[in-house]
């Protein structure tokens, strides 16, 4: 490689002025240069490989910058050149391009623009600098001695002070991002570089400092870049190496859960004000929030990372963990309700304020999972033959660390939720002292109930991701349909954790696992109950039955004995029956298709039937029984859903239909298999106890018309003469099939009160129709009938012998109009659609009359 060739005062003798120190960003394509003289010189590096020098500034120029900003000051003057320079990432600052250290200890940071004065973009190189802001060293700290100094992302610096020739002192500072996280929650309007910052004697000189471990990249954007606070249970602390000229020391970055720990640890024998002052201090400059979740996090044995194995050794101490449990429990505060100024005035749940447990615990339990949330579960790869396999996007031993602290988690809640309010039970709710106070309790205890509700759901959900890893994940993923193929590519572990769409899929995928491996000869028990021991809500007690079930499906599919392909059917129909509450709609269709095609449609009928009922063991959906809903509801939800598991009946009923219409009634002198099964099927169906399915079932054999619909004359049903009562209300071919309904059984009386109110009705009839209802009514009445008493029979009898007599005067009437030529063609029409539609009265008859 050939270095980019730079000016020749960049490599002149030391008298002249020569290049000190480069420093290149690559994030917004810069080289800078500073000189012996400390002049700071930008050259862009351009994408054709080329090097630009775009501007000089010289120190004289960073001087009268300093002097617009804070006047004169004998930390900043000729005598305090510029030591050290060190870049500014795009993703850490937007305006920040450099941070200047100069020989008094004081960092300039620096801003390099360019005539567009656009800090957005990393195209066009700057063509000016100036200082933007000055940090100060601690006072007496730093006498003008400042040898060598670094600015490590996201804003650590390392300054050595030369004490004499032989012998360094380190001054070393951090951002506090707690403390400017506290500040801005607090509403401070301006942003504050809060900083810790610290003194060491190394006892030799330095020769080289540098980042060994742990580079920081929270987050991509300038957005939340720098936060350590939510990177310290995830990341790998920073670790910087320094070189002597007596060996290597290296600094390691401290977490706040370790300086809390340290509080614990030290603080009786280090501080003036002892543990629990030390602890008030930490809540009180952090807020509770945070100082919650650090306690919590220091009781749960908070991870630290090993840079050499990346393995995590704990926090152990019991009485060190003890301690940060009593002061997570007792130092949280209580939830409280913000602007309420009456006292008769009820906040709602969403208003409460809750207490810094709830917040430590939400806040400790993001950080836990922040790196694998947004994580998909899995990605293609390609093997060397080019095949292609789905492997894990996060590393299994990652995924096993994040367990580990959400078990730990879980641990601590469950051992200590009897003296969590909020957790405690709904005694500790009703512990108010108003009503303010009761609906702040219960808004505590809403989201203390979410988040461990929450948090084991990861534990089972990571469990589940790794069972499907050490399976044979590729031939899973393979398995399933397309439509959940893509959906398990695109997948994050938080939609898996916290959405339907993600509880869907894990059924999906362990469907695809148990058929798998039943399909390479496991005892489906085996493998359920390796399931539910690693993954318990992944796979109930009704998931076991039901793979129960298709194991019994799948040996009825290849089993030649018919005695034994029944026997294994009836037993996966049984079982299906005991989970039938649990089943879902597309898990009903699936069924009753498999059902069907192995020619069991009693059992698939049986089994929509009872899926129907267990959804809805209310009956709620009895209300629409003549009518469908028609506002959204819980029953009208329930009411679609049993109307779906009716449609896989009458599906199933089609197909025997097609099945009957090829086959012969009888071989040797019985009935054919066909006709037998449907016989069995029809039998259960007219069987059934649910009303609700019995009119649907009217309803289709009705619209089917022919057969069908005769079939509604022989079904002997409690429900079928309601059904016919109700519907031959406002349709005329209900009716007529109500009155032989009636007949058919010999209910003569019946019969006769339907024919007698069709012939008097508003339907549109003919007066012929009429008089044939009439007849038939009469004849029943004149029949021998013992189902009711004869005065009725001859009454009612009676009643339509007068109204036939009218009816047929209306008929000769009607006639002899049709005949008489002397009546006009309009006029006829007009008589006609007053006689030839209903009954006239008898005097209108005369009125009509022709003279």
């Amino acid at each position: 490689m050939f270095a980019p060739r730079l000016p020749a005062w960049a490599s002149g003798p030391k008298d002249t002025e020569h290049v000190k120190q480069m420093v290149v960003d690559d994030t917004r394509n810069l080289l800078y240069t500073l000189s012996s003289k400390s002049t700071i010189r930008v050259f862009h590096l351009r994408g054709d490989g080329a090097l630009a020098q775009s501007l000089s500034h010289s120190f004289s120029h960073t001087l009268a910058n300093i002097r617009v900003m804070v006047g004169n000051t004998p930390l900043l003057g000729p005598d305090t050149p510029i030591v050290s320079i060190s870049p500014v990432s795009f993703l850490q600052a937007r305006r920040t391009h450099l941070i200047a250290v100069t020989k008094s200890g004081c960092r300039l940071f620096m801003s390099a623009v360019s005539s567009e004065f656009s800090f957005e973009t990393t195209d066009s190189a700057p063509t000016s600098m100036q200082v933007i802001h000055i940090r100060y060293p601690p006072n007496g700290l730093v006498r003008n001695d400042v040898r060598k100094a670094k600015v490590f992302t996201p804003g650590y610096f390392f300054c050595f002070m030369e004490r004499n020739a032989t012998l360094d002192e380190l001054f070393f500072a951090a951002p506090d991002s707690a403390k400017i996280q506290a500040l801005a929650e607090a509403g401070t309007t301006k942003l504050q570089l809060a900083e810790q910052a610290s003194s060491a004697e190394l006892g030799s000189r330095v020769e080289a400092i540098e980042l060994v471990a742990g580079t920081f990249a929270s987050q991509r954007t300038p957005l939340g870049f720098g936060n350590e606070l939510a990177t310290q249970y995830d990341l790998a602390p920073t670790e910087i190496a320094i070189l002597t000229n007596s060996g290597v020391t290296v600094h390691r970055r401290r977490r706040l859960v370790e300086v809390f720990d340290g509080l614990l640890r030290y603080g009786s024998t280090a501080s003036a004000i002892g543990v629990e002052g030390e602890v008030r201090k930490f809540f009180n400059d952090y807020g509770r929030a945070e100082g919650c979740a650090s306690a919590l996090a220091v009781a749960c044995g908070a991870s630290q990372e090993s840079t050499a194995s990346q393995t995590a050794s704990r926090i152990s101490d019991t009485e060190i963990e003890d301690l940060a449990r009593r002061y997570f429990i007792e130092f949280g505060g209580k939830p409280r309700a913000d602007n309420v100024f009456e006292a008769s005035g009820v906040p709602s749940l969403d208003s409460i304020k809750v207490s810094g447990r709830a917040e430590g615990l939400q806040l400790y339990l993001a950080r836990i999972v922040r790196s694998v949330w947004p994580a998909f579960i899995i990605s293609e790869s390609r093997t060397a033959a080019g095949v292609l396999e789905y492997v894990s996007s996060v590393p299994v031993e990652k995924l096993r660390i994040v367990q580990d602290q959400l078990v730990r988690l879980d641990h601590f809640v469950r051992t200590n939720k009897s003296f969590i309010v909020g957790l405690s039970g709904a005694d500790s709710l009703m512990v108010a002292g108003s009503k303010i106070d009761e609906v702040a309790n219960q808004a505590e205890h809403r989201m203390l109930h979410a988040l461990v509700t929450l948090n084991q759901s990861m534990i089972e959900g990571i469990s589940f991701v790794l069972f499907l890893l050490e399976d044979r994940l590729t031939d899973i993923v393979l398995s399933l349909d397309t439509a959940n193929r893509e959906l398990v590519g695109t997948m994050t572990y938080g939609e898996l954790f916290a959405t339907s769409n993600g509880q869907n899929l894990a059924r999906e995928l362990v469907q695809a696992i148990v058929n798998r491996n039943i399909a390479h000869g496991v005892n489906v028990d085996t493998i359920a109950e390796a399931l539910r021991k690693r993954c318990g809500s992944f796979c109930s007690a009704d998931d076991v039955v039901v793979f129960r079930a298709l194991e019994q499906v799948k040996r009825a599919r290849t089993e030649k004995d018919a005695d034994v392909k029944q026997r294994l059917m009836r037993e996966s129909l049984r079982l299906f029956e005991e989970t039938a509450a649990s089943l879902s709609i597309d898990n009903v269709s699936d069924m009753v298709q498999q059902f069907r095609e192995l020619q069991y449609h009693p059992g698939a009928v049986q089994l929509a039937l009872v899926v129907a009922r267990e959804m809805d063991r209310g009956n709620i959906a009895l209300p629409f029984l003549t009518e469908p809903p028609t506002v959204e509801s819980e029953a009208a939800e329930i009411y679609r859903k049993r109307v779906q598991c009716y449609g896989f009946v009458f599906a199933i009923l089609e197909d025997l239909g097609r099945l009957s219409a090829h086959a012969p009634e009888m071989i040797d002198g019985a009935l054919s298999p066909i006709m037998r099964l449907r016989n069995d099927t029809w039998t259960l169906i007219y069987n059934s106890d649910d009303e609700l399915f019995h009119y649907h079932l009217y309803d289709w054999l009705y619209s089917r018309g022919g057969a069908y619909a005769e079939r509604l004359l022989d079904i002997n049903s409690p429900y079928v003469l309601g059904y016919l009562t109700y519907r031959g209300a406002e349709s005329l071919d209900h009716c007529e099939l109500l009155w032989q309904y009636h007949s058919r059984r010999e209910r003569l009386f019946e019969a006769a009160e339907v024919l007698h109110e069709l012939a008097i009705s508003e339907f549109q009839l003919s007066l012929e129709k009429r008089l044939e209802f009439f007849s038939r009514a009469r004849n029943f009445c004149s029949s021998s009938y013992s189902g009711a008493s004869r005065r009725k029979m001859n009454e009612l009898g009676q009643t339509i012998q007068e109204e036939l007599d009218v009816a047929v005067i209306q008929d000769d009437l009607l006639k002899r109009l049709r005949e008489d030529s002397r009546i006009s063609n309009d006029k006829k029409f007009k008589l006609e659609s007053i006689l030839g539609k209903g009954i006239v009265d008898l005097s209108r008859v005369y009125i009509i009359s022709p003279s």
